[in-house]
């Protein structure tokens, strides 16, 4: 009788640690995805007035499971315009982790699809205008590799470009 109380007790005692343990979790996950969702956010925000949702973006909802990401409740934009969504998206990722030490991402975003769906120069210099703003502001080591082909003129420099540009004539791949 004795083994078996102390049995129950342990198996209680347990079960409550597993209910306070999912709920710690809960909340890690809960602030995790609030904090990406403001540096997504903050990102739209700043991008070309050509979406009037990310300029007025006040909720950023994403699922994993269902590989969905939505500004204020609507999810179908231009190509461009999902284009710096994807993106902002996965920089909000990055600068999350950087903000915050318990986050498990690594602090390295590769970014090779903004000029996809028409983007146009300005649009995309904007976004490379901002990741480095926001690497900037960081005091955090990460990496962010970005390819591009419209490089914003400033940024054009040996502190942030590795390698030749490709051309027609010139590829930067020797196949």
């Amino acid at each position: 009788s004795k083994r078996k109380a102390d049995i129950a007790g342990e198996l209680s005692a347990l079960g409550d640690r597993n209910v306070e343990l999912k709920a710690s979790e809960q909340d890690r996950l809960t602030l995790a995805y609030s904090e990406i969702a403001d540096r997504t956010r903050d990102f739209l925000q700043k991008d070309l007035p050509r979406q009037e949702a990310f300029q007025s973006a006040r909720q950023i909802n994403f699922s994993f499971g269902s590989d969905k990401i939505s500004v204020n409740g609507e999810s179908y934009f231009s190509a461009s315009s999902l284009v710096i969504l994807k993106n902002s998206f996965l920089a909000g990722f990055l600068f999350a982790a950087t903000k915050d030490r318990e986050f498990r991402h690594p602090r390295l975003a590769i970014l090779d699809t903004v000029e996809d769906k028409g983007m146009e120069p300005e649009r995309s210099q904007n976004f490379q205008k901002m990741l480095v703003a926001a690497s900037k502001g960081t005091k955090v080591d990460h990496q962010i590799i970005f390819a591009t082909a419209m490089i914003a003129e400033e940024l054009d420099t040996d502190a942030y470009t590795v390698g030749s540009f490709s051309s027609h004539d010139d590829r930067t791949l020797a196949v």
